[in-house]
């Protein structure tokens, strides 16, 4: 059973849109959820008749019945966006990720560096795969491993000194092609795009990876995203190099999906975002604020009245007017005092005090609360905190999956290398908090002075302690772990017992 993805990836590029901010908000990725369908009342030229023109307006921003194009391009201008998709996913992922013990044993260095073909060590990879899954509900990774022709390797040694240890690609959402399945759902064949180069009316050219049980294919061919692209490609896609998997995965696919939530009703693989609803409330706080903008631009500075009783309020043509610290105002007494006057503020208000009320709900339904002031902003600094128990229940599924995805990934590394009977150990944290890293390093070193903690109590703290004073690989750390481990066992033995 063959599935393609392309039905969900404008909902993938919303979400990117949103997660990076900037520019991307007023020049959208998505193509349907980021366009806007205006009609425009026109009159011809006696200006007794109207007629309407529609066309598409390429924006988050929903633009004002009466609003016209240019009035819309400035008030785009002087939108802003407040970020709370990445606070939300980077909270979730640190919380996840920072704190897992890892004893990866002869395994070790060949995750230490360029794990990926961009220089990140085992624990960025997570990290960053972690932050990608919040964000899609789900991505892929194929575990790659090929040895150039011609290049003799002897030895495992041999195969770190020549950085040939296997290497992890993960693929978003974005750029999933197809899957084929059987009834069980377990995956016969998966492709994803490598490059694309789109041309128009949805036509592009494209490289992808085809991978199956048995080896894989890169190859080349023009499709129309509109169409199914698995038949586009079976019907002409031209094969530019091909592979065999080594005979050590013994039949295994080199492909792991991770998922923040699995979508289990589906055959294929699906995954639910962490932050599929927090998305359309930040349109709609996007939206709200740029009203409220708009609102203190045309209406917020003061208007001086000046009575006029003899003209009837018609203010001569000769008269200068002048304001200013080193101005003055002359005025007849008998029309009365010129004065001030501004605009209600009443529909200002309320449109913070509902961008207040939509933050707060959202970011409760993830267990987590932003700290505003008065003047209704997001404060600098460490604004998220966690509120309730649904954080803790959200981490720890996401932790479940997080631990189980990289295992397996992990496995495929030992089957690569001939490395099956290696014992590894992954331990993920059981209580989850956002790293706040003056406050940990604060808490570490206090523990690591109390006199009755043993040696593993102390190992933790100074492991709490490195981990967030220092930027170490995972084995620097264990080395680090190992000597103070020696050190301490060995001030164990020499030091007298107390007597009483």
């Amino acid at each position: 059973m063959i599935a393609t993805y392309d039905f969900c990836r404008d909902r993938a590029l919303y979400l990117t849109d949103f997660f990076y901010g900037g520019e991307k908000l007023k020049n959208p990725s998505s193509l349907s959820i980021g366009s806007t369908k205006v009609s425009r009342k026109n009159y011809d030229s006696d200006s007794k008749d109207f007629y309407y023109t529609t066309h598409q307006i390429r924006s988050y921003l929903i633009p004002f019945e009466a609003e016209d194009d240019q009035k819309f391009k400035n008030r785009e201008a002087g939108a802003y966006y407040f970020n709370l998709v990445s606070q939300v996913v980077n909270a979730y992922a640190d919380s996840v990720t920072s704190k897992v013990s890892r004893n990866l044993g002869l395994l070790e260095p060949f995750v230490n560096n360029n794990v990926d073909y961009r220089d990140s060590t085992w624990s960025e990879f997570i990290n960053q795969n972690a932050k990608m899954t919040a964000l899609y509900g789900m991505t892929a990774t194929y575990v790659d491993y090929t040895i150039p022709e011609g290049v003799t390797v002897n030895s495992r040694s041999d195969l770190k000194t020549k950085g040939l240890a296997p290497k992890c690609i993960l693929i978003s959402p974005l750029a999933f092609a197809w899957v084929d399945v059987n009834h069980f759902g377990e995956i016969n064949e998966f492709a994803w795009y490598e490059n694309v180069i789109e041309d128009s009316n949805a036509n592009a050219t494209v490289i992808l990876r085809i991978v199956d049980k048995k080896g894989w294919k890169q190859v080349g061919a023009q499709v129309n995203f509109s169409k199914n692209p698995y038949e586009q490609v079976a019907a002409s896609g031209q094969l530019i190099t091909e592979g065999k998997h080594p005979a050590s995965l013994k039949g295994k696919l080199p492909l792991v999906f991770n998922y923040f939530e699995r979508i289990y009703n589906s055959s294929y693989p699906m995954g639910q975002s962490l932050v599929v609803d927090l998305v359309d409330v930040s349109r709609a706080v996007y939206n709200y604020n740029s009203w409220a903008g708009d609102i203190h631009q045309k209406a917020s500075f003061p208007i001086l009245t000046v009575p006029l009783a003899k003209s009837g309020g018609v203010m001569p043509p000769k008269t200068e007017m002048a304001l200013g610290s080193n101005n003055a105002l002359p005025y007849d007494s008998e029309s009365g005092t010129p004065s001030f006057i501004s605009a209600p503020t009443d529909s200002t208000r309320e449109l913070r005090d509902q961008v207040n009320f939509m933050i707060q709900k959202a970011m409760s339904q993830l267990g987590l609360s932003l700290n505003l002031d008065q003047g209704s902003q997001i404060q600098s600094g460490e604004a998220l905190k966690i509120r309730s128990r649904e954080f803790e229940v959200k981490a720890s599924k996401f932790a479940s999956n997080n631990k189980k995805y990289e295992i397996k990934v992990l496995d495929l590394f030992k089957d690569y290398l001939g490395m099956s009977e290696q014992e590894i150990a992954i331990t993920y944290p059981k209580v989850f908090s956002i790293p706040e890293t003056s406050e940990d390093l604060t808490n570490a070193l206090k523990l690591l002075d109390v006199p009755f903690l043993g040696t593993e109590g102390k190992l933790s703290a100074l492991n709490q302690a490195l981990s967030v004073a220092l930027s170490l690989s995972d084995e620097q750390t264990t080395s680090i772990l190992n000597e103070s481990k020696a050190m301490l066992e060995a001030s164990e033995v020499t030091t007298p017992p107390a007597t009483s």
